[in-house]
């Protein structure tokens, strides 16, 4: 029997990815994918609906991509091999980052010496 994965942890995240890993035992070819979905404001939602999966993986780690800036997602972990699937992971909770800042449209960078830093833009009025 296919273990199910466990100790599924975050090793890296940003405004657009979560990286996890797990561990599971003795898999034996077993495929693995992460499920995940935002975190619903309902408590009362059910949780089983609205999961995404992401590609599946042999090694017990994953990037999970295009995810939206500072927003709570819920991840499990599911492996399958020929025999069939296991029951998901524990769920686990994370937060991406927050967008990072730009200077915005029409701005840019000048370094004109090592020691200072200028920002000029321009502001565009529509009438």
């Amino acid at each position: 029997m296919l273990p199910v994965p466990r100790d599924v942890t975050v090793l890296q995240k940003t405004a657009s990815t979560i990286r996890l890993q797990w561990t599971c035992g003795e898999v034996g070819g077993a495929m693995f994918w992460v499920w995940y979905r935002p975190s619903p404001t309902d408590s009362a939602a059910a949780d089983d609906v609205n999961w995404i999966q992401s590609e599946k993986t042999s090694n017990t780690d994953c990037t999970v991509i295009g995810l939206e800036p500072a927003t709570v997602y819920k991840l499990r972990v599911v492996a399958q091999n020929d025999i069939g699937h296991t029951q998901h992971s524990d769920i686990i909770s994370c937060q991406t980052e927050d967008q990072p800042a730009t200077l915005g449209t029409g701005c840019r960078l000048v370094l004109p010496a090592v020691v200072a830093i200028i920002a000029l833009w321009s502001v565009f009025v529509s009438k």
